[in-house]
């Protein structure tokens, strides 16, 4: 099987791609937007969230979620355009309502009933297709308490989209700095296989050739030492005295 070798050009150039797309991303996409002030709420009273999207657009075949930030839970979640209940809450089961004729303004309405005490923190939009996310705190303070300056007491608590701003969302900016990391993660890691390979794969080539010029050698040395045993064996003719009686012609008598 051949194996394409991907140079350290070509992964450098595709790690320039990724970044080019999730750049990309987090800036052509709509931002959520969230009042920026808590929203002060009656016990027993309801409430309703909205966040909006910058620039507007349909979500209503989107996915969206209301989690609680402090409990990291779900307090509603809307999947394949309905209500999604199996990881919602046991506390706000029966007690949320979300408009989905704000979905195709590309508003986010949640309206909460029956507040309690307990029910006080932070309340986080997210839509994942977009990566966009804001937070809106809610604070439930006992009937008696709650210092109201209009409105009617019988409404449920709600801000005009007008007056909200955008916070500093350390969740939405903690979201991205993650997706970040795990990108550079997946790209590293694949550059890192990807010379990994390449230097396994030349090792191999080089072992295969010093393996060879081995046994060349190896043949070589094998062929050599039998000429020189040939070379060292002596012959008949060797055996015989140059010197001797019977190279002179004269033959020894022996008495």
């Amino acid at each position: 099987m051949t194996v394409g070798r991907v140079t350290p050009g070509f992964a450098l150039m595709t790690l320039i791609f990724l970044f080019r797309n999730l750049s990309s991303a987090e800036t052509g996409e709509s931002r959520a937007i969230c009042p920026s002030q808590p929203i002060e709420v009656a016990q027993g009273d309801d409430v309703t969230l909205q966040c909006h999207l910058d620039p507007s657009v349909d979500v209503s075949a989107y996915t969206a979620d209301w989690k609680r930030v402090d409990l990291n839970k779900v307090v509603y979640s809307y999947r394949n355009k309905r209500d999604h209940h199996d990881a919602q809450m046991e506390r706000y089961r029966g007690r949320t309502t979300f408009i989905y004729e704000d979905l195709s303004r590309g508003i986010l309405t949640l309206q909460l009933s029956s507040l309690q005490l307990s029910d006080s923190g932070p309340y986080r939009c997210f839509v994942p297709k977009l990566m966009a996310s804001c937070v809106i705190n809610i604070s439930v303070v006992p009937k008696d308490q709650q210092n109201r300056t209009n409105g009617d007491e019988s409404s449920p608590t709600r801000f005009p989209l007008a007056e909200v701003t955008e916070p500093d969302d350390p969740v939405g900016e903690n979201m991205k700095t993650t997706t970040v990391a795990i990108v550079l993660s997946v790209v590293v890691a694949a550059l890192v296989f990807t010379v990994v390979v390449g230097v396994l794969v030349k090792r191999g080539t080089i072992r295969k050739w010093m393996r060879s010029l081995r046994r060349r050698r190896k043949q070589k040395e094998k062929a050599n030492g039998s000429e020189l045993k040939d070379l060292g064996s002596p012959s008949k003719e060797d055996d015989k005295d140059p010197d001797g009686p019977t190279a002179n012609g004269l033959i020894s008598n022996e008495h």
